[in-house]
């Protein structure tokens, strides 16, 4: 869960790097949020033997798909680790891109 957080917070902060005000950025963040929640749903209606493994690469539905798994206590060490990697990857990645959005001249002028 904390990784998910992590991507979570890195993602929102580069979609409100573009923002010019505040009620902007809530604004573009909304869809994130909503998409979020209804791929977190999505794993009440999947069937756990037709998932693959390389669907714990896609962030949000892999931390869902891995707390669903812990709790039913069918978890796999190498799709929770896949998972944790994966979401410190995309928030490495987020975090890179906002630090070169921070240093662009077009960003913060």
């Amino acid at each position: 869960m904390v990784t998910t957080v992590i991507f979570i917070i890195a993602l929102f902060s580069v979609i409100s790097a573009f923002a010019r005000t505040i009620k902007e950025a809530n604004t573009e963040i909304t869809p994130f949020t909503l998409i979020g929640t209804l791929i977190s749903v999505t794993t009440m209606y999947t069937d756990e033997t037709r998932v693959n493994s390389m669907i714990y690469l896609i962030p949000i539905f892999n931390s869902a798909q891995s707390l669903n798994n812990i709790l039913s206590k069918t978890y796999n060490t190498g799709e929770l680790l896949t998972t944790i990697l994966s979401n410190l990857f995309y928030a490495v990645l987020f975090t890179i891109v906002l630090t070169r959005m921070f240093n662009s001249e077009k960003i913060i002028g």
